[in-house]
């Protein structure tokens, strides 16, 4: 977790835990009752508790909100490369501040968030679904590559009713799932996972 804005303090995975863990008694009775320990030595625990799963599903507007819709030809290099640094470099930053405390542990598992458009293409998205599809192939190595009892999948979330999802279906993106009723469905399905899933392409559904 880091702030990429330029011009503002640099936010550290371990100042993120600080502030987490000085929010409220709740959210520490609640990662007490739900993993036994405030440590938190995966993803999954991590996504729980900061504070919830939402978070993470706005993210994806968040990148596509950056690079408007738009024939590759067509788009900046700086669009292009915003979307790269997010969605793939974002990525691994991420897995190389956690790996060592989890391989420590010896348990763990990372859920890199992936897309239909990780599997699949449509036009006038191509920076996204490039990423998306670099989020697979990623994963599926690092899978190839994690010590005994860790894992590491690739997570299509679904359709999810985002500003991206508007950005992109109009009026029709309100058939879909919320992102706070999205949440409810995938925590339960993500504390699930482990040593068993890994390098499996997984879908929330």
């Amino acid at each position: 977790y880091h702030s990429r804005q330029r011009n503002k303090k640099r936010v550290t995975f371990e100042d993120g835990f600080r502030h987490s863990k000085s929010r409220t008694s709740r959210n520490a009775e609640i990662i007490k009752n739900a993993f036994g320990t405030s440590e938190m030595p995966s993803f999954l625990q991590l996504s729980y508790f900061f504070p919830r799963l939402v978070q993470v599903a706005h993210k994806a507007k968040l990148v596509l909100g950056a690079v408007r819709n738009r024939f590759l030809w067509d788009l900046g290099a700086a669009e292009f490369d915003e979307v790269i640094d997010i969605n793939i470099k974002g990525v691994t930053n991420v897995i190389r501040h956690f790996f060592k405390p989890m391989a420590k542990a010896g348990r763990g598992v990372i859920v890199n968030f992936s897309s239909g458009w990780g599997r699949s293409t449509s036009p006038e998205v191509a920076p996204y679904c490039a990423t998306k599809w670099a989020i697979e192939g990623l994963t599926q190595s690092l899978a190839q590559e994690l010590p005994e009892g860790l894992a590491a999948v690739p997570l299509n979330p679904g359709v999810i009713n985002t500003d991206m999802l508007r950005s992109c279906f109009g009026p029709s993106a309100a058939d879909f799932i919320s992102a706070e009723k999205w949440a409810e469905i995938a925590i339960p399905f993500l504390l699930e996972l482990g040593p068993g899933h890994n390098g499996q392409s997984l879908t929330v559904s």
